[in-house]
């Protein structure tokens, strides 16, 4: 699975007045990339909406959300519609099969935002065994061109920097091929010497 860090899709974090005094706020964080809106607005959202403690975690995500889409005083910037998904779908099977769109995922424990296949979370937080309880889909949204834009470079970056790594190791080898065929005569010798094994 692959995993962007969420907080370079998080309107105003930076500048926000609870950085480094929130915890427990995964539910803030979707709010605000899904949404569009700075990380303190969308702090006051989950509170109102989802009436999210400080420091806390939603005591019932899915239920709120679901009256929050009910809600005739409340409209979107876009679509957002719940999918119905199988029973004992696991974190594997939503990112296998929702690989295009944006798309708001609910564990035990946690909301997460799956962006065209790449987790717009903190890697290790979610795991492929898990169960999901509820995924809802965010379409027509106008900053989520921008959202793809980043992740794009950001993909672009990550090849950049192998692509160069490569070329560096190359380089190195051609002008360097006698020390390296040395020191790979010598490193077989120490294995031939202190493991036995047979080349």
């Amino acid at each position: 699975m692959k995993f962007i860090h969420p907080e370079q899709f998080i309107s105003d974090y930076s500048k926000s007045r609870y950085k480094g005094f929130e915890t427990n706020d995964c539910v803030v964080k979707a709010v605000s990339i899904l949404f569009g809106i700075p990380y303190d607005e969308a702090h006051g959202f989950s509170r109102g909406f989802f009436d999210r403690p400080e420091k806390d975690g939603v005591s019932d995500f899915t239920k709120s959300m679901r009256r929050l889409m009910k809600n005739p005083n409340f409209s979107f910037n876009g679509d957002v519609s719940e999918i119905g998904i199988e029973d004992y779908s696991s974190v594997k099977d939503i990112y296998s099969e929702y690989q295009d769109g944006f798309y708001l995922v609910v564990t035990v424990d946690h909301v997460s935002v799956l962006c065209d296949g790449t987790w717009l979370d903190y890697k290790g937080i979610i795991k492929q065994k898990e169960e999901v309880y509820a995924v809802y889909e965010f379409s027509e949204f106008a900053h989520f061109d921008s959202i793809r834009k980043k992740i794009s470079e950001n993909n672009n970056s990550s090849f950049d920097f192998w692509l160069i790594a490569i070329v560096l190791v190359a380089v190195f080898l051609f002008f360097n091929e006698k020390e390296v065929k040395h020191e790979l005569r010598n490193f077989k010798k120490w294995v031939k010497r202190e493991i036995h094994i047979d080349f």
